[in-house]
């Protein structure tokens, strides 16, 4: 376990892993880093750790803090130069010009180590080195209501240098991208006896000279329609998402979930005819099933009709069952399906910035038609776009949940 720990070099770290497997993962930021890392003659072929998930709900480009580290890249510089590390003098401050920081409601990853895969975690701060060409992501999510400053300042740390010492400097950057101006930061750094520098005080970020994060690192992929994106149609996926409903509005509270023939336009009609000590009478339900591991939902017109129908908008749900090839990752519930979608393509503006450039053929759609499965009457099917209309901006109306198990939910917004 100490050979390990002292060969391996990284990026981030797991608690939950290191609990899991004990010495063998002392430190599970070395690890991550030697796998995932360039030099190919420092990896342990033995140490067979892969990220196979990462899931950030809601991650929205923080431009605050994004901007202070490209703004403050000589203030940092300096924090740097005051450890008198020349493996960090040598590492590469280019990189603030390319890391993105986003803030997410909930960050999750897994890992396969070995034979064993691991239950999802929740990490407080995620660095993403997947973009290539020294491009980096850093998520992170709020800490009792506040950034967690040590948190990003290490893995700012990493990404200048994956090879050092991130502890040794991390408190210095954590002070200056933390103040509220590149002056504030400056007097901090002198209090706490960083050797002068030569270079000039950084302008406040809030001066319009600066320039702002580029169209393409803030740009949303472009969405493709294919039919694999669309989903598979297997039955058996069908039967997951009625599986997962009929356990979810147990778990409500709710007594009685009826299955619905097709033509009533929902899958579940939910009720609780009596009222019970714990809980008040809750209002009755008309639940639309999709159970789906793509970005696109397909509604039937019926469904489509049922759901806008004025006498159902406070009564009609949606329940997305999120799955990998038949895993539940999670469920999301669109409360008040009518008034929900209103209020969010009021708020498109919201929306991250489209990578389909001007007068193209592409287009990121988030609603829009395609006609139905030949083998039912030719008609138009309703495709909505649920990870670019729901999941990407928050709406008090969408809920969020994790299963434990069959009986239980932990909820992620």
């Amino acid at each position: 376990a100490d050979g390990l720990a002292q060969q391996a070099v990284g990026v981030l770290a797991i608690a939950g892993l290191v609990g899991q497997f004990g010495d063998r993962l002392a430190d599970a930021r070395a690890v991550h880093r030697q796998v995932d890392g360039d030099d190919d003659d420092e990896k342990d072929p033995s140490i067979q750790i892969k990220l196979t998930q990462l899931e950030p709900t809601n991650p929205n480009v923080d431009q605050v803090i994004t901007k202070r580290l490209k703004n403050r890249k000589s203030l940092i510089k300096r924090v740097l130069q005051g450890q008198l590390l020349t493996t960090f003098q040598a590492g590469n401050l280019d990189c603030l010009e390319k890391l993105m920081i986003k803030k997410a409601s909930l960050i999750k990853v897994c890992y396969h180590f070995e034979l064993h895969s691991s239950p999802a975690e929740i990490v407080q701060v995620y660095l993403d080195y997947s973009q290539g060409n020294h491009q980096y992501i850093l998520y992170y999510q709020l800490q009792n209501g506040v950034e967690p400053w040590p948190h990003i300042a290490r893995e700012i740390a990493y990404a200048i240098n994956p090879n050092a010492e991130a502890g040794k400097v991390a408190a210095g950057i954590k002070e200056v991208i933390m103040a509220k101006t590149p002056k504030a930061a400056s007097e901090i750094l002198d209090a706490l006896g960083y050797a002068p520098s030569s270079d000039p005080i950084p302008p406040d970020e809030e001066n319009k000279e600066i320039e702002i994060l580029p169209v393409q690192e803030t740009a949303h992929e472009t969405t493709t329609v294919t039919s694999e994106y669309q989903g598979t149609g297997d039955p058996k996926y069908g039967a997951l998402g009625e599986k997962w409903s009929q356990l979810f509005y147990k778990w409500l509270g709710y007594q009685q979930i009826v299955k619905q023939e097709s033509s009533a336009g929902f899958d579940f009609l939910c009720a609780q005819p009596t009222k019970t000590k714990q809980q008040e009478l809750k209002p009755l339900l008309k639940v639309e099933a999709k159970a789906i591991s793509t970005p696109v939902i397909r509604i039937t017109m019926n469904e489509w009709t049922t759901m806008m129908n004025i006498q159902n908008r406070e009564k009609y749900e949606l329940l997305i069952v999120v799955h990998t090839s038949g895993s539940v990752e999670k469920i999301i519930r669109v409360i008040h399906v009518w008034p929900t979608f209103t209020r969010i393509f009021s708020q498109l503006k919201e929306q991250d910035l489209t990578s389909a450039p001007y007068k193209s053929e592409k287009i990121d759609f988030l609603i829009g038609l395609q006609r139905s499965d030949p083998k039912y009457s030719i008609q138009n099917d309703v495709l909505i776009n649920w990870e670019r209309l729901i999941d990407t901006i928050p709406h008090p109306n969408v809920k969020i949940y994790c299963p434990i198990d069959d009986n239980q939910f932990q909820p992620l917004n």
